[in-house]
């Protein structure tokens, strides 16, 4: 039996030694020892515990065909949706350089291509907007608007397409803000940009601790000024990395949006941005490993 390629393991701070298993492809939800990810690892789990976590969805006989079941199970549910959504990874680049960044050594000078461009247009208009099917993308970086040119170049032709079988075409950013100006606000509304999702990981002294430019000047400013100007123009959402080492932070970030203007009526709903997972070794048998073990680095 192999640890599906759905689950997540967290340590549980509320007792030393102890992880939460966590599938997402059942829900399902369990509290077990390092000794059972270790005996896992080893091969030498008893066999009612393996009977316990095969039931749960956390042990599978086969992992290329777990896989193969969610890719069926995926297929089928896009073919009944009529609206195609997906995320479009624009570059690996980013004009900040936050302490936490999840991209470690893939982050560089790495661009989609215009061919690849062409290549994600054909393909909508193809299989989705032939189809009958509206289509909503989320653009994403790295920082997305360093490519800004390439999402013009893509709405523009998915919007005229879109337009021509009667059908909708909108987008959304992931954004650190520092980009986003009222003249490239109006400029993407046009081509059907919705909304805009900021990063603030807490009050001006928090956030430039843990977000600043590359230059080491905090982002907090820029990012504010850009928020009151396109707000406006474009439903606007702000979310946060929080920590134990930040949380209680959170209320001063709230304080500060206020005494900007920056309120409820003018904001979408605040949410939690979580970074990515990174289980890497099962049983963490050191601090660092345990790390890497994680979903993040920082236990809440």
């Amino acid at each position: 039996m192999f640890l599906s390629s759905y689950l997540k393991i967290y340590p549980y701070p509320e007792k030393p030694g102890g992880f939460l298993l966590y599938s997402t492809r059942r829900a399902s939800l369990i509290l077990v020892p390092a000794s059972t990810l270790h005996a896992i690892e080893a091969g030498t789990l008893s066999a009612a515990d393996r009977e316990t976590l095969a039931r749960l969805g956390m042990l599978v006989p086969d992992p290329a065909l777990e896989k193969e079941e969610m890719r069926l199970r995926f297929d089928e549910a896009n073919r009944r949706r009529r609206k195609f959504s997906a995320v479009v990874v624009l570059n690996l680049d980013c004009n900040l350089a936050c302490t936490y960044c999840y991209e470690g050594s893939i982050r560089g000078k790495r661009y989609m291509s215009a061919e690849t461009a062409d290549l994600l247009v054909e393909v909508i208009e193809r299989d989705h907007l032939a189809r009958g099917k509206k289509v909503a993308l989320d653009f994403y970086g790295g920082e997305a608007l360093l490519s800004t040119g390439l999402i013009k170049s893509i709405s523009g032709r998915l919007q005229k397409s879109a337009q021509a079988e009667g059908l909708d075409y909108s987008f959304n950013i992931v954004t650190n803000g520092t980009l986003l100006t009222r003249p490239v606000a109006q400029e993407l509304a046009v081509l059907g940009m919705q909304g805009a999702k900021f990063t603030l990981d807490g009050p001006r002294d928090i956030h430039d601790s843990f977000r600043p430019f590359v230059s080491g000047k905090g982002s907090f400013a820029a990012i504010i000024d850009n928020l009151k100007s396109v707000c406006d123009v474009i439903k606007v959402q702000v979310g946060g990395n929080y920590t134990r080492d930040n949380y209680r932070e959170f209320p001063r970030l709230l304080d500060s949006l206020l005494a900007e203007g920056l309120t409820p009526a003018r904001l979408s709903l605040v949410a939690q941005a979580f970074p990515t997972s990174n289980r890497g070794a099962i049983a963490p048998a050191s601090r660092g490993s345990m790390k890497r073990a994680c979903f993040c680095a920082k236990r809440f």
